[in-house]
């Protein structure tokens, strides 16, 4: 009983230590199915990538994104913002949410277009600290 034990434990152990691809309810994500990347993982949505974001890392569009309500940056992140030559654009109708990205923490912004349909591209937030780079418009 004992010898099983060990040995289950240790295909646990050995089983922790295989990178997992990351994967959803329509199989693993890929550029094509997905909206970011950090690194050599992708996210179904922006908002997803900026709520695993690690400090320092950088978040690349895969795709041109919509959203219909702000893209928002906790404080305490701090991260790139890659757009890959793409657009990020928020689309709602209501001026409440128009706003396409909400930054409450330090973000830098590289490579891409942001665009707003009734409100802001960026808004900063209090004691935040927005960079945009050339080539951003």
């Amino acid at each position: 009983m004992k010898k099983l034990l060990s040995t289950i434990m240790a295909l646990v152990m050995l089983l922790s230590l295989v990178p997992m691809a990351v994967a959803t309810e329509g199989g693993t994500l890929t550029a094509a199915n997905s909206e970011a990347q950090i690194g050599d993982l992708y996210y179904k949505t922006l908002a997803d990538a900026v709520d695993k974001v690690a400090n320092g890392d950088t978040i690349k569009l895969v795709k041109d994104v919509t959203v219909s309500s702000p893209v928002t940056i906790p404080a305490g992140k701090e991260f790139t913002l890659d757009l890959g030559g793409k657009t990020l654009i928020n689309n709602s109708s209501s001026r409440n949410y128009g706003t396409t990205i909400t930054n409450n923490g330090t973000l830098t912004v590289v490579n891409g277009t942001i665009k707003s349909e009734k409100n802001n591209g960026i808004v900063a937030g209090a004691n935040s600290k927005t960079t945009i780079e050339p080539g951003v418009t």
